[in-house]
């Protein structure tokens, strides 16, 4: 396995770069987020091997009425309560399961303490089970599970967290 680095993203050289990582609707989702992070209220990391991006996470710090977030989602709620929100993260599928996404979660969670949040949260999919293993793996627990607004009638969402200040 290639050497991982993990740095905030440089949108002028690698926006393109990341968009084509990810699905459209998250594509969308990060040009969006590109304003609370000029005003320091989230942060892009991004998993680079071999000059490449490899994986991405992008972190909320602070609740923002631009992004369009549902309070009945919780999203709101974490954030008001000092929280950091996970919107997205994601590594490559063919270099998953070599322990880049948790040195990316790891890399989340201490920027998030040094940005002053004591817990950090994020929601993932009912049926997303290697996602739900990768959060208990590395030590987030299960809190609930909502019908939340963006998922289908049916649909769950079940939310994470951790707690940073342990």
């Amino acid at each position: 396995m290639s050497m991982t680095t993990i740095r905030p993203l440089n949108p002028n050289q690698e926006l393109s770069a990341l968009k084509a990582l990810l699905d459209a609707k998250d594509g969308v989702r990060l040009e969006q987020c590109l304003p609370a992070v000029a005003d320091g209220e989230a942060f892009i990391l991004v998993a680079i091997q071999a000059d490449a991006v490899v994986g991405v996470g992008i972190v909320h710090t602070a609740a923002r009425i631009d992004m369009g977030w549902d309070p009945q989602g919780g999203t709101l709620d974490f954030l008001q309560s000092g929280g950091a929100y996970v919107e997205n993260i994601e590594v490559k599928r063919p270099l998953r399961s070599q322990g880049i996404g948790s040195l990316l979660l790891r890399t989340i969670e201490q920027e998030a303490l040094r940005r002053g949040c004591m817990r950090i949260w994020l929601h993932t999919g009912d049926d997303n089970l290697g996602a739900q293993r990768f959060y208990a793996r590395n030590g987030w627990q299960h809190k609930e599970t909502l019908q939340v607004p963006w998922k289908p009638i049916g649909r769950l969402s079940l939310v994470y967290f951790k707690d940073l200040s342990a």
